[in-house]
């Protein structure tokens, strides 16, 4: 079986939109939050073992910050989109990703949600290893109602189901969720200020930096 040459897509929200559920933040606060967020999420898409490409999908603004924070070679693939507003915008940008990933010619396509304080290469390389041949493999989140990852061998068959409980969703779709054989931090998303006690203890490099630095709003200035 082949493991190797993957896509991802890595779907991110506009920041004016970003992590609205942690109302104690400022709002400049809650943007640079996303901001580390998704630069190491990304940074640990495109240091896994087996992945040739990564997909960042977006507003242009989101995509201009993250070249800057990441540096252009980091980003593989850059996907404008402005679906804010729209009606199950987070799938229809994930459907975008995946489209432009089966025409560059990828069969084999993941979808990794931009808000994953532990993941790391190792966890995501072990994901990817189990994803079955003939179905989608997934992991839900740690309220088990929600979905972080999912991925295809057969991209193009692929259809995302994220929202409010999506675990059901896919797995009633034929989805494996394989999350007791792999890392259980990869079920661990941050999306409310509960969850930032449990994400400061192994935090990326760029969400370390805000913990250290909250407020400084120094990650964004400096970009422009």
């Amino acid at each position: 079986m082949d493991y190797e040459e993957w896509v991802v897509v890595v779907p991110v929200k506009g920041w004016s939109t970003a992590k609205s559920r942690m109302g104690g933040l400022s709002r400049d606060d809650r943007r640079e939050l996303a901001l580390a967020m998704a630069s190491d999420t990304i940074r640990a898409v495109t240091d896994t073992p087996g992945i040739r490409s990564c997909l960042v999908v977006g507003p242009s603004e989101v995509l201009r910050d993250l070249g800057c924070h990441n540096g252009d070679d980091s980003l593989r693939g850059l996907v404008e989109t402005t679906l804010v507003g729209q009606v199950d915008a987070l799938n229809l940008a994930l459907r975008r990703g995946r489209d432009v990933a089966v025409a560059s010619g990828w069969r084999q396509v993941a979808m990794v949600v931009a808000d994953l304080p532990w993941i790391s290469a190792g966890a995501l390389r072990e994901f990817l290893q189990l994803v079955p041949e003939t179905a989608p493999g997934f992991i839900p989140d740690s309220s088990g109602t929600g979905t972080n990852l999912l991925a295809s061998r057969r991209g193009a068959q692929l259809v995302p189901r994220f929202g409010g409980y999506s675990a059901s969703r896919h797995r009633s779709a034929g989805a494996a969720d394989l999350s007791s054989q792999c890392d259980a931090r990869l079920r661990v998303d941050l999306d409310t200020e509960a969850h930032l006690a449990v994400a400061r203890t192994l935090a990326g490099p760029a969400l370390s930096r805000w913990f250290a630095g909250q407020g400084s709003n120094k990650a964004i200035s400096e970009c422009g």
